[in-house]
């Protein structure tokens, strides 16, 4: 059951990020700013955006790209940090060579919930693949 909540909250936040809204940060509530940057005090420039009820504050560490998306009370829901295709467990790597031959995933986020849960999300050609913390795939959908 917790597997598919997470998953049905990942497949919203894949749908609204397609919807995602950049807002300026005195749009964002305060609890949620207030919460970012107790969490992640320095960190600059940030992009916010709106997906839905949900808000998420896009920065770099080291030219990695990160986010993290709060609710509008100012809880975590989740982080984001974009990795190397290396990164990825063993299971996602064969899963992408053997289904997607000749391609590679792109642009991969390794992902956390409020609970430390792991999840791996990226795009190989015009789908998005997610897997669950060993790399076992989880869902695909098509980009809009």
């Amino acid at each position: 059951m917790k597997k598919f909540m997470l998953l049905a909250a990942l497949s919203a936040a894949l749908y609204v990020q397609v919807n995602a809204q950049v807002i300026e940060v005195t749009s964002v509530p305060q609890p949620v700013v207030t919460s970012f940057q107790s969490g992640y005090p320095g960190v600059g420039p940030v992009v916010w955006t709106k997906n839905g009820t949900l808000y998420v504050a896009d920065y770099k560490v080291n030219s990695a790209d990160r986010y993290v998306t709060y609710d509008a009370t100012g809880k975590l829901v989740e982080v984001g940090e974009g990795v190397d295709e290396n990164s990825l467990p063993e299971n996602a790597k064969v899963y992408v060579k053997t289904k997607y031959k000749g391609d590679h995933i792109k642009k991969v986020y390794k992902i956390k919930d409020a609970n430390g849960v792991t999840i791996w999300k990226g795009k190989v050609k015009e789908d998005y693949v997610m897997f669950d913390e060993n790399g076992n795939p989880m869902k695909m959908k098509r980009d809009d």
